[in-house]
């Protein structure tokens, strides 16, 4: 876990529970969708229901193969931190 680091420390700032920061990394260090129902569990019920229609959708059409839940993988975080 980012426990002590710059990231984890600027999360702990804006948090609006304790519990927050820990949720929020729980969630990004998840690399299936069924990791990623344990972590939010009903409060994630909404974002689960589509992110499995779009599976859905990709294997209907074809794209299953080429495509992978990881939410271990962020591409870009620098632009967002300046980092």
């Amino acid at each position: 876990m980012l426990a002590g680091s710059y990231y984890y420390l600027s999360m702990v700032e804006c948090a609006a529970t304790a519990a927050a920061p820990a949720g929020i990394l729980s969630a990004l260090s998840c690399s299936s969708l069924d990791d990623l129902e344990a972590a939010l569990g009903e409060a994630g019920a909404p974002a689960l229901e589509e992110l499995r229609r779009l599976f859905a959708l990709a294997e209907g059409y074809g794209y299953a193969d080429w495509l992978a839940f990881d939410a271990r993988v962020v591409r870009g975080l620098a632009y967002y931190t300046g980092e």
